[in-house]
């Protein structure tokens, strides 16, 4: 072997531009799969960093009167079956939210914070770096407030002091006492940097300020995910019995516990691209094959003197498929390294903060492996086709005739790769323009909201500062004033949130209706907006009017909804002067009348609904004057003319006037949150598209290989047919005649398992859009272009044969 390998590269070094081609293809090819492979690895494969990590479960609700929707459960539900369950080791629980900090060096600052029971920290196998844990005491009614802070937090806010612990700070403008910093890159769950208690106390969990919980724990010894579901559907007929009323939902879910966080549209979307970059490698590898084999016509000689002086069948190929290894190897550390720089570079442009932190990227043992298996796999592919034949040399024949014998068998084998090539060249086509326009089709159809020249931010008004609806009314009234008279602004406008940014969906009831226990009411997004709400974003009046100075805490209460909401709810009829209940199953919720109809506008879940036939709107909008349901979190936008980004330093500071502790986040264009809703689609359509790119190169490449390689084999016959009087044309027409049947052929092969491939994407992007008859003809277009682009050399070649050297050729 070691002599093999010592010949293989000579071999290689005396031909270093064949050398150089086949490590390029190969390593692009390898490259990606690795890059893709990583992704994978890191969503999927590694484990978590938790002790014992593949027993943690997380428990939630469903609904299956609503398809099946995860749920997270109220924290009454939540303290009664920790008590019940016995499944699991403890039932943790936590929820997350938003945590302003001051007190300290520094302005006020908006962290990402969450509340944890006791036990979650153990369960996870996690300890403070300094100070304590929560313990029990720390949850219950009256307990002195305290905290944990992250690493980052700790360096950043308080030099990484280790006095700090003990110290007090103002969270959502109640002290707390610090006791604990937590290592570095703890961000539980998501990406977390201060933890408070999560409380227990029943009376608190039956008030309407109660939060609703995610709950995690680990599995006992002897039991299973599936047993432990069924353990928690039986607790939670068991608690709605007793109650006499349903749960929030009527089945538990119990799963891994990263699968709580990386979503199967996710996974199934890495998969399909790690599908795609292996059809690139398939031909990167046909295209090696295809210039082994030339090598190996070229060779033939060297290969039956070698056969004549006794090297066996068995010597022959592992010689062959020692060259083919050699490449592979040299392809495979090109592509590892190759792969690393684009996954920084990818890293770098990536802004998205959706991932929990403990997903990580960096290349590890399964990387390693993973590279050293495919390159192994792809010498293999690229070398098994000329070493078989090499296998297969006649001695006599090549000793006599020098090899030309085998040239036509050779040509054969190369045509049929072409094929192959262009079969799967159709399958990355068709997917990437399958991703392509559903994106642009997304992107194309209108928002229902004016972007451009919005700026956007957010507050926590919370209890202990702005205790009642009034106190956050006069935060909101105070604010206004100040940030209309920065330059350039139009328009300002306050809400519970923001389009794009997510409204909050609750079941609507409308006057006469009847609903089933057993039965979902409808459903709408629900915000209170300023009455300069719908000029802020351009959402046009379709009828009624809108919120004005009329709409007071005092009047009476009042609603817009959106047209698809109006022509759902109120079919045919006029919806302004009809009422209608949020929330109907609160005996306190009132009823609203509705006194204006405007356009839809889009929601977060916008990629969700693009695909149905309801204006890619989902279920509708009920607007409400913020007079009559002031928000405990306060979004606002302002239009403005110019550079609206530089606004934000005078935008905190009109804040901080009017609260000191107050801090802003989400500080940025609206175009940024038009970005955050495609941004998942923008990156598939991307990879696709780049994919599909090196596809058409590697098959355009292989194309002319084989033509020329095909040319080259045929010069002594095109002389004798231009010594016969062959007209060029003919020539011509020869040689594109049978780029035009492999082409032909990988068309009939490649356009119906493409077909099959787009309709598995479209699934996870936008449906219908894979049987769009353009992305065919677009595809089969730029395929014949390609074709013909690489065909001109070889064809030109082909002319320039000169009868009387192609009649003495060897």
């Amino acid at each position: 072997m070691l002599r093999d390998i010592r010949f293989a590269l000579r071999a290689l070094a005396r031909t270093p531009v064949f050398t150089s081609i086949c490590v390029l293809m190969l390593g692009i090819g390898i490259g990606a799969s690795i890059y893709i492979f990583a992704a994978i690895n890191a969503l999927a494969l590694k484990p978590l960093p938790f002790a014992d990590a593949d027993r943690l479960a997380h428990v939630e609700y469903t609904d299956s009167r609503d398809g099946a929707r995860n749920l997270s459960m109220p924290l009454a539900d939540w303290i009664d079956l920790r008590e019940r369950q016995g499944s699991l080791q403890s039932l943790a629980g936590y929820y997350v939210g938003s945590a302003s900090i001051g007190g300290i060096d520094g302005a006020p600052e908006r962290l990402s914070g969450a509340w944890v029971s006791a036990d979650a920290l153990p369960t996870l196998g996690v300890r403070p770096m300094l100070g304590r844990g929560f313990v029990a005491s720390d949850q219950v009614a009256g307990a002195a407030p305290v905290v944990l802070i992250g690493h980052r937090v700790w360096q950043l806010r308080f030099n990484a002091d280790a006095g700090v612990i003990g110290r007090s700070i103002r969270v959502n403008g109640a002290n707390a006492q610090i006791i604990g910093v937590m290592p570095e890159k703890f961000a539980f769950p998501q990406n977390e940097a201060l933890w408070s208690p999560l409380s227990s106390d029943r009376l608190f969990a039956q008030s309407d300020s109660a939060p609703l919980v995610k709950s995690f724990g680990r599995l006992r010894d002897g039991i299973g995910f599936d047993q432990a579901c069924s353990d928690f559907d039986r607790l939670m007929l068991a608690l709605a019995s007793e109650r006499g009323m349903p749960l929030r939902g009527d089945k538990a879910k119990v799963e891994h516990f990263s699968d709580e966080f990386i979503q199967p549209q996710m996974r199934d979307a890495t998969t399909a691209m790690f599908v795609a970059v292996l059809l690139v490698l398939l031909i990167a590898c046909a295209n090696v094959a295809s210039l082994l084999l030339a090598r190996f016509s070229a060779r033939s000689r060297e290969l039956g003197i070698r056969a004549a002086l006794g090297a066996s069948r068995g010597r022959l190929i592992t010689q062959v498929l020692t060259e083919s290894l050699v490449i592979a190897t040299l392809a495979a550390v090109l592509g590892y390294f190759g792969s690393d720089v684009v996954a920084r570079l990818t890293d770098t442009a990536t802004t998205s903060t959706d991932l929990p932190y403990w997903i990580n990227f960096e290349s590890d043992g399964r990387d390693i492996a993973f590279c050293i298996g495919i390159a192994f796999i792809a010498a293999i592919v690229a070398g098994l086709g000329p070493a078989l034949r090499a296998g297969r040399i006649d001695v006599q024949e090549n000793l006599r005739d020098g090899g030309a014998g085998h040239i036509g068998s050779g040509a054969r084998f190369g045509r049929f790769l072409v094929s192959g090539e262009v079969a799967l060249c159709v399958i990355l086509l068709v997917c990437a323009g399958v991703a392509i326009r559903s994106t642009l089709h997304a992107q194309q159809s209108s928002l229902g909201i004016e972007v451009d020249g919005v700026l956007t931010g957010r507050m926590g008004l919370f209890e202990g500062s702005y205790p009642d609806p009034a106190s956050r009314m006069r935060f909101v009234e105070a604010l206004e004033p100040r940030l209309r008279e920065l330059p350039g602004v139009q328009h300002v406008a306050f809400a519970s949130t923001l389009p794009l940014m997510g409204y909050e969906r609750q079941e609507y009831a409308r006057v006469g209706d009847v609903v089933d226990a057993d039965e979902r009411r409808p459903q709408a997004w629900a915000s209170s907006v300023g009455d300069a709400f719908f000029a802020t974003f351009g959402i046009a009046l379709r009828e009624g009017r809108l919120f004005d100075a009329r709409d007071t805490a005092q009047s009476a209460r009042v609603a817009i909804v959106s047209a698809s909401l109006a022509e759902t709810a109120w079919p045919g009829q006029s919806a302004v002067g009809q009422r209608v209940q949020l929330s109907p199953e609160d005996a306190d919720s009132p009823w609203l009348e509705v006194v204006g109809v405007v356009a839809d506008s889009a929601q977060a879940d916008y990629l969700q609904n693009a695909a149905t036939s309801e204006a890619h709107r989902g279920h509708g909008n009920v607007f409400m004057p913020i007079d009559q349901q002031p928000p405990s979190f306060v979004s606002f936008a302002l239009r403005a003319d110019g550079d609206i980004a530089a606004l934000g330093d005078a935008v905190r500071d009109a804040v901080l006037a009017v609260d000191a502790d107050l801090p802003v986040y989400w500080l940025q264009p609206m175009e940024e949150w038009r970005r955050k809703i495609f941004w998942g689609s923008d990156l598939m359509a991307g990879m696709f598209g780049a994919f599909a790119l090196l596809a058409i190169l590697l098959a355009a490449a292989g194309i002319y290989a084989v033509l020329a390689f095909d040319v080259s084999a045929r010069t002594r016959e095109i002389g004798v047919r231009r010594a016969l009087g062959a007209q060029a044309s003919s020539v011509l027409a020869m040689v594109m005649r049978r780029c035009g049947l492999q082409v032909l052929t990988g068309l009939l092969i490649g356009v119906p398992l493409a077909a099959a491939f787009s309709m598995l994407l479209a699934q996870m992007m936008m449906p219908g859009s894979h049987s769009d008859p353009r992305v065919y003809v677009g595809v089969v277009g730029v395929l014949v272009l390609v074709v013909l682009a690489a065909s001109v050399l070889p064809a030109l070649s082909a002319l320039r044969v000169d009868p009387m050297e192609a009649l003495r050729h060897e």
